[in-house]
């Protein structure tokens, strides 16, 4: 009987009897079958792009073992992978916490050349064995690896210098005083250092090869006690062709996904945390009564630490608007960056995106760069498209859109002032007028040179004139009545001995191989 009953079972899960068949045992899927349908936010060639400038690709695998994986930092793919798994999604948070905290913490003295290297998935607190493996299989800290740094060159030791500073690099040390004659100083110390700002340590431009073969730059901007903001690219290239603007001279060459955008930060992070506070001037300590220091909010940093991110380096943000809003989600969710901490600049020819982009909560930078539409399409020359009354618009309903709180209840306007053509005083008063009762405030930006400029003559304005502009720009009125708010940005002049200023960023191979700019 017994052996009758399982020759009868037998033959009927063969057969697929009582639906046995219909629910099969889950098999892992073949790793290449799954390779080729993962949505990868890898490069695409912009349609600008000619086939005979194409670079050479470089696949950047990650591990040398031939396997083509996917950036960590696509959250949609690792999310999609993990529900396919039956991994709960609290643990992506734990990933990005770990890789944030004790994975970045122990590459502090691991040089930036080359590709990172591969996070140990097992030291993830309470991890899934299989989701563990998933990551160390399929997916790489990186797909992207710096190819250049460029530090001032009073912080490089030599020309041949690593690409990454030691964790408490000597930085531009003073020379010891010489003793006076018949003085006797055995033991004395040196005479310490002179502390430097934060932006003589900070600052830093990267070159950053995708996993296609191009290149962006980011740039790092050191300010405060050990904070840094970032400058990221959104595109490689620009199709704006803005005159002033040395990214124009590339063309538009491709659009960046958003793991892309967020390893420019990953990159900067990993600078940022190997360089030492111990260099710059720090601020006045305030002290309690037995002397100890009291530190107002967080804690005082030991290194420095990205705590901004403005979206002003190559391209233009909201021609890429999706990708930059999935990189600005993970930011404020996963990096925990404050909206208010971010900054996207437009040129403004796009009133829907910048609508758009108002679900996300950042702060909006628009580059008008003139006071009437003569003047902006005389240097912006897709200003065309749009007028500025549409822009400002937009910028409006924004600022609706996206609450008006303290942080977000006006935009900056940008304003690269150029020597004769748009830096009069007439120019600024004019500006004020345009402005008035919008909820904004002005920022100019002397023009740092660049060779794009150069072709249409512009020139550094001179110092009193950008002042006296700013002094009529303040006739006008905010939207409260009171004189327009502006300020001088001397300080992207800092940026110009690396060609990180506002305007400078490029890959002159890619802008050698570009057509030349339109005429003016």
């Amino acid at each position: 009987m017994r052996s009758a009953l399982a020759l009868l079972l037998g033959g009927l899960v063969a057969g697929g009897g009582w639906g046995l068949q219909s629910r099969p045992l889950p098999r892992a899927r073949p790793r290449r079958a799954w390779r080729a349908k993962l949505p990868c936010a890898t490069i695409s060639p912009s349609s600008s792009s000619s086939s005979s400038s194409s670079p050479t690709a470089n696949p950047n695998p990650g591990p040398d073992d031939g396997l083509l994986r996917c950036s960590i930092w696509d959250v949609a793919t690792m999310q999609q992978r993990f529900e396919e798994l039956g991994v709960r999604p609290h643990h992506v948070r734990s990933i990005y916490k770990f890789m944030l905290g004790e994975h970045l913490a122990g590459l502090r003295g691991v040089a930036l050349d080359g590709m990172d290297p591969e996070p140990d998935w097992t030291r993830v607190p309470e991890l899934p064995k299989r989701a563990a493996e998933v990551l160390a299989a399929e997916f790489t800290a990186s797909s992207s690896r710096v190819t250049d740094v460029r530090r001032p060159e009073a912080h490089m030791a030599a020309a041949g210098a690593e690409l990454n500073p030691s964790p408490n690099p000597n930085i531009n040390p003073k020379p010891q005083p010489k003793p006076k004659a018949g003085h006797r100083d055995e033991g004395a110390a040196p005479a310490p250092a002179r502390p430097k700002l934060a932006r003589e340590v900070a600052n830093a431009k990267l070159g950053v090869e995708l996993r296609s073969g191009l290149t962006v730059e980011t740039v790092l901007i050191g300010h405060g006690e050990g904070a840094v903001t970032v400058c990221v690219s959104s595109q490689v290239g620009c199709a704006k062709g803005c005159k002033f603007c040395e990214t124009g001279t590339m063309g538009l060459r491709a659009d960046l996904g958003g793991a892309e955008i967020l390893e420019q930060l990953w990159h900067a992070a990993r600078l940022a945390s190997q360089l030492s506070l111990d260099e710059i001037a720090p601020k006045p300590k305030i002290v309690d009564s037995a002397g100890a220091a009291v530190h107002k909010g967080a804690a005082p940093r030991e290194t420095f630490e990205v705590t901004n991110v403005v979206f002003m380096g190559m391209g233009e943000p909201l021609d890429n608007v999706e990708a930059v809003v999935s990189a600005v989600g993970v930011m404020t969710e996963y990096w925990r960056l404050a909206p208010k901490r971010i900054t996207v600049s437009t040129v403004g020819d796009r009133p829907d995106a910048i609508r758009r982009l108002a679900g996300s909560n950042v702060q909006l930078a628009l580059s008008l760069h003139a006071p009437n539409e003569a003047v902006r399409q005389q240097i912006v020359p897709t200003a065309k498209f749009t007028t500025i009354p549409e822009i400002l618009a937009a910028v409006e309903d924004f600022i609706r859109d996206s609450g008006a709180g303290k942080a977000r209840d006006r935009v900056m306007v940008e304003y690269v002032v150029i020597k004769g053509v748009n830096d009069g005083v007439e120019h600024g008063r004019e500006l004020g007028q345009l402005l008035s009762g919008h909820r904004v405030w002005v920022n100019l930006i002397p023009y740092n040179p660049t060779s794009a400029g150069a072709r249409f003559g512009y020139e550094m304005p001179d110092a009193q004139q950008v002042m006296d502009m700013a002094n009529a720009v303040r006739e006008g009125t905010d939207a409260k009545g009171n004189p327009m708010k502006v300020r001088i940005r001397w300080s992207t002049q800092a940026g110009q001995p690396l060609e990180a200023a506002c305007g400078q960023l490029a890959v002159k191979k890619m802008a050698q191989d570009a057509p030349p700019p339109a005429s003016a």
